[in-house]
């Protein structure tokens, strides 16, 4: 039964889809069908025709179609020459070469070469055939004029020409590499590498066709078509991708002297990547200069895109992209853009989540932390802190559990440290009402991004003991040095901290509670961590008498916590750490109830000591 069935649904659909085509070729040729079955009547009524001449007929009709042949040649001339003008002279080597214009010539001249010859021996042929063919071919002719009048306009419809000319780089691309695979079968001594240093227009050819989506862009960016603009640059890419798909296994690779120590380099880097990445720059620069910013943008996201397709093909050229966005970027910088840097963080972010090799700090990741931090000191410079804060979070979203997270996190940590002086400026010039979360991508719990976030982030997975570790000792070399450096105990930065600190604390605790295996230097880490209390309150003429006691109440809670599951040195290092606070605090204020609360603070941990 089931096999009967699964015969009749192949009957089905092959009944389907012949009917389906049917359906497209009556779309396609309606008068040549419309005359095929006009000839079928006349055959099947018998239709008496012998008494007519068709002879002034035939010699018309094909006096007709070499008319009609000379002027849709002649006239098809004028769009095409326009569209060429307009975008780019390609269209005339496509134009050229195109088969349809072959096929159609072709057609008209079997037409009227028939129409001549039955012309000249009407009186030896049947005069009902002589009529079918003349409706056949009038048929069959003007669904071929209708179906060239259609190809004519796509020829000249910018989507369609960047298509063509897709395909013919892409034919450009095979007939290198068949040349190639020819050459190898030929002579089994000549590698394909090799091989390849042997097309000497290799290069150039490629190119040529690069330049014309780049002619096509540049032509569309001056009339702000974004759509044609973001068209013209997708295929760009896809023709250097297809190429580089074609080198994956034929890539030649010589040695360039950068600095100390000579680096591997591709050849295809310099013949192809190179020179592609220039030209977007110069379209970029052409964007910036006569068109709006969203069309500018589309560059930038075509350099992410590219950074990409090269992570699979060539991880150590990856950063090559990413150099060059961030040349565009410091370009719009210099015009004084703020959309371009904002937005081009966004976009260049995104090459890291769309990687998945294992080496892409290295390659990667140091590249766009580079772009970020550049940009976002930019936001900051033009006052435009908010979105500068913004952009934070994409620093802390690089953060990933690899075997490269210290590194990386060090780095994003560096960064964030050179904004901090930024961002006690701006508080301080901006009603802090205005300005209520500085830096709050790396320090507020409400931000997914912070570093109390990941830490606890990192507690959810397995096998995390060390790099919990790691990530405790950049976290405490960081803050103490912003404690040393910055006077953030009037900041609202210091109370952010201190519910970072607090919520580590808590999490600390739990692991300490759970496993044992690297309680010791667990402990040493969060020990350190500490210190940053007395630091910020260490030789400061001011303070924020609120912050204050946010913090000395989280000191005295960790003390309490941890002395009660027995880490008397943490409660001991806390008591150490409020004396400090106390002696530095007892010198500039004069608030005598504070100082009495804070005394009261050391004597109840002294106590339970």
């Amino acid at each position: 039964m089931e096999e009967g069935k699964d015969e009749c649904k192949e009957i089905f659909q092959s009944i389907r889809t012949s009917f389906n085509k049917f359906l497209r070729y009556t779309k396609k040729y309606p008068l040549t069908i419309l005359s095929l079955v006009i000839i079928l009547q006349l055959l099947y009524f018998q239709v008496n025709l012998e008494n007519i001449s068709f002879q002034n007929i035939l010699m018309s009709l094909s006096t007709i179609f070499a008319t009609i042949l000379a002027l849709v040649f002649t006239l098809s001339l004028i769009p095409i020459q326009n569209a060429a003008s307009m975008w780019t002279f390609s269209i005339l080597k496509i134009y050229r070469g195109d088969k349809t214009n072959y096929i159609i010539f072709l057609f008209f001249s079997i037409a009227i070469l028939v129409f001549i010859i039955f012309a000249i021996f009407e009186y030896s042929l049947n005069k009902t055939f002589i009529f079918s063919i003349i409706l056949f071919f009038i048929g069959f002719i003007f669904d071929n004029l209708r179906i060239y009048y259609i190809h004519t306009i796509s020829l000249i419809n910018p989507q369609s020409i960047l298509e063509k000319i897709k395909k013919e780089a892409f034919k450009t691309i095979d007939d290198f590499d068949n040349t190639v695979n020819s050459m190898n079968k030929q002579n089994n001594n000549i590698t394909k590498q090799e091989a390849y240093r042997f097309l000497p227009n290799y290069q150039q050819d490629i190119n040529y066709w690069l330049n014309d989506f780049a002619e096509i862009y540049q032509k569309t960016a001056g009339r702000n078509d974004l759509f044609v603009a973001k068209v013209a640059l997708n295929y760009m890419l896809k023709v250097l991708e297809y190429a580089l798909e074609k080198r994956k296994d034929s890539v030649n690779y010589h040695l360039v002297y950068t600095g100390l120590l000579p680096v591997k380099e591709a050849d295809v880097t310099k013949d192809i990547i190179y020179p592609f990445c220039d030209r977007l720059k110069e379209l970029f620069i052409l964007s910036c200069k006569s068109s709006t910013e969203n069309i500018a943008l589309e560059v930038i996201e075509t350099y992410k895109n590219l950074a990409i397709v090269l992570s699979k093909f060539d991880l150590e050229t990856a950063n090559i992209p990413i150099h060059y966005a961030k040349d565009c970027t410091k370009y719009a910088q210099s015009i004084n853009s703020i959309e371009i840097p904002f937005q081009a963080i966004n976009i260049i972010f995104h090459i890291s989540t769309n990687s998945q090799n294992k080496n892409k700090f290295r390659y990667i990741d140091t590249y766009i932390i580079d772009f970020i931090k550049d940009n976002i000191e930019y936001l900051y410079l033009k006052d435009r802190v908010e979105l500068a804060e913004d952009c934070i979070k994409y620093l802390m979203r690089l953060n990933k559990l690899d075997n490269d997270f210290k590194k990386r996190f060090e780095k994003n940590i560096e960064v964030i440290e050179l904004f901090v002086p930024y961002t006690l400026f701006y508080e301080i010039k901006k009603d802090k009402l205005a300005f209520s979360n500085p830096l709050g991508g790396a320090y507020s719990l409400s931000i997914s991004t912070s570093i109390g976030n990941i830490y606890q982030f990192t507690t959810l997975k397995d096998d995390i003991n060390l790099i919990i570790i790691d990530m405790l000792d950049v976290v405490w070399r960081h803050l103490r040095k912003i404690a040393e450096n910055y006077d953030i105990q009037n900041s609202f930065m210091i109370h952010e901290i201190n519910s970072t600190i607090k919520h580590i604390a808590d999490i600390t605790l739990n692991l300490l509670k759970e496993d044992k295996e690297f309680e010791k230097k667990l402990l040493d880490k969060f020990i350190w961590l500490l210190s940053f209390y007395w630091k910020a309150y260490e030789n400061k003429t001011s303070f924020n008498e609120q912050y204050l006691l946010r913090c000395i109440e989280t000191l005295e809670k960790i003390a309490m916590e941890y002395s009660k599951c027995g880490y008397y040195e943490v409660s001991k290092n806390v008591q150490s750490h409020i004396k400090s606070i106390l002696d530095n605090i007892s010198k500039i204020s004069k608030n005598e109830n504070l100082i009495k609360e804070i005394e009261k603070t050391h004597q109840k941990i002294q106590n339970i000591l």
